[in-house]
């Protein structure tokens, strides 16, 4: 992993990813069985992640359907805003496809956060294939989740309170 800039907060890895007993997220949940098991990471002032479409993924033959790369885009977009210790959901979302997504090569999400207020922020974001190809890109906006969304979370699923509460939303992120 790139080390993070000394301006870059850096994020914690159970942050970026859900170690917890529940683990269900349709995007990152590793014992979703029908779920895409997402790992993120951060290289500097960016949010990553890797994905392999099966022919499970296609809606054209051959081709990863555009809705799952819009998931991508808006998960990994998503969590941009953990530079500013903040849970979101989203706000609003476009896409642009540029060219279609073969299945059965490594496609990359990278993200950024491109603008911070303090329940609301902006992230852009891009698929590409190892040879550079842009397959899509986004942008979005963000919101701040509500505390009492988090709290209900926490109370039917007892195993994402401290996951939720782990960190204090609107505080700055310092290094670990």
């Amino acid at each position: 992993m790139a080390q993070a800039e000394s301006s870059t907060p850096e994020i914690p890895d159970n942050w970026l990813n859900d170690y917890t007993d529940y683990r269900q997220c349709f995007v990152c949940g590793s014992t979703n069985p029908g779920g895409l098991k997402l790992i993120y990471r951060q290289e500097g002032d960016e949010i990553v992640t890797e994905f392999v479409g099966s022919p499970q993924h296609q809606g054209f033959p051959g081709v990863v359907h555009g809705g799952l790369l819009s998931t991508i885009l808006d998960e990994t977009m998503g969590r941009t805003a953990l530079f500013t210790r903040t849970w979101t959901m989203t706000g609003r979302l476009e896409i642009r496809f540029r060219n279609p997504a073969p299945v059965g090569e490594r496609l990359t999400c990278r993200a950024r956060l491109t603008r911070g207020r303090n329940s609301a922020f902006e992230s852009r974001g891009e698929i590409k294939l190892d040879d550079g190809t842009l397959l899509a890109e986004g942008k979005g906006l963000f919101i701040r989740v509500p505390d009492e969304v988090r709290e209900q979370a926490a109370r039917h699923h007892p195993e994402l309170g401290e996951y939720f509460n782990s960190m204090p939303d609107g505080k700055p992120l310092g290094r670990r």
